[in-house]
């Protein structure tokens, strides 16, 4: 006789269709929780790595200023210049230039970037050699250009600027002009002084354009052969009026527009104006319409007002990192919850205050008649 225990023959179960829903349900659930956590992960990262970029950038500022009495390097200016003063180049066909970002990538290798002149034969933003990848930021690593931040044009000038333009005051009925032609030393600056920041990028810049931001001068530049470094437009170009000098400097202990009211854009514990994307839209043009002036810009329309300005790259769109006098690199955040309203329009409210940006008195220097507090 065969005996066979009668389980042998039970055959092995599957899932049942339910069942594998279960599964399937529990996985996506798993999946919806930690995507965002991973997400905000790698975000915190390169927001990180950004500010270890930003760091070494200050520390190459310092170096800098330990061989150069102190003093920053110029945010732009032609080498040579012509003679007479005016910041144009010497030549309007060859046109070497220098900037803060040329003089620090040397600065942080000279082996490795040797050039005297620190720049190209021609204007336009194009580089004769590559940048260091620490002028890139990690949370713009799909942007070609070399540079993707900016700095403080009062602390580093833009000569082509201040030399066409000397500050106009009056004293004791006497007409004094003075010329803002040197780079801030770092005595002259307060610990709370932005030096270095994140800035809006350009998705169609090219891997040998090491700045975007090389525009025709405008009426208060001086000419170059095919264009100049532009002044940042950050604060709805407050940093670019060298004859309002109250709009660039501060003193350590009183703002000349305290009394102002919050709408006036002009206090210096104030946010700096920010536009509300409502804002943004009606500076857009009815084939690039902005949705936000938080924003890199694609396409081959760019808005003057993007270059130099702050971009709230970080954390989903919140976050901005800034490198101090002091040392110092922070976060700055963007409040879209908190909207000024003024004669400029509306602004979103960020910890990004015009201190930050406004440097001591030079000497020879003192309020204009061109704004009054």
């Amino acid at each position: 006789m065969n005996l066979r225990h009668p389980t042998s023959r039970r055959r092995s179960r599957g899932f049942t269709l339910v069942e594998l829903l279960v599964v399937i349900g529990v996985i996506s659930i798993l999946i919806s929780i930690l995507l965002p956590v991973v997400s905000r992960a790698q975000d915190q990262a390169r927001s990180a790595a950004c500010k270890s970029n930003l760091r070494q950038i200050y520390i190459a500022a310092q170096i800098y200023a330990k061989d150069n009495k102190q003093s920053l390097p110029y945010g732009f200016r032609f080498s040579p210049s012509r003679s007479d003063g005016s910041g144009s180049p010497a030549s309007a066909s060859v046109s070497p230039w220098i900037s803060w970002f040329t003089t620090l990538n040397r600065t942080m290798d000279p082996r490795a970037y040797p050039e005297l002149t620190n720049g190209s034969s021609q204007v336009g933003g194009f580089m004769g050699y590559k940048m260091s990848k620490v002028f890139q930021c990690p949370g713009a690593n799909d942007f070609q250009q070399q540079v993707h931040y900016f700095q403080n044009s009062v602390a580093m000038p833009h000569l082509p600027l201040e030399l066409k333009n000397a500050a106009v005051r009056t004293a004791s009925g006497t007409v004094i002009k003075s010329i803002h032609s040197k780079a801030a030393t770092f005595p002259d600056l307060y610990n709370d002084n932005a030096l270095f920041w994140d800035t809006p990028l350009f998705a169609t810049m090219s891997d040998t354009r090491a700045f975007p931001f090389f525009a025709p001068p405008q009426s208060n530049e001086s000419e170059g052969a095919n264009g100049v470094l532009a002044t940042t437009y950050i604060d709805e170009g407050s940093l670019r009026l060298p004859l309002q000098p109250e709009l660039r400097f501060r003193y350590p202990d009183r703002d000349l527009f305290a009394g102002r009211a919050d709408g006036d854009f002009v206090r210096g514990d104030q946010s700096i104006f920010f536009p509300t994307d409502e804002q943004a839209a009606t500076w857009g043009t009815t084939t690039t319409p902005l949705r936000t002036w938080n924003v890199d810009l694609g396409g081959n329309v760019i808005s003057n007002k993007f270059y130099g300005n702050i971009r709230f790259r970080h954390q989903r769109n919140s976050i901005a990192n800034v490198a101090f006098a002091d040392g110092s690199v922070q976060a700055m955040t963007l409040n879209k919850s908190r909207v000024i309203t003024g004669a400029r329009g509306k602004s979103y409210e960020t910890t990004f205050t015009r201190n930050m940006l406004r440097t001591k008195w030079p000497t020879g220097f003192g309020p204009s008649d061109q704004v009054s507090p």
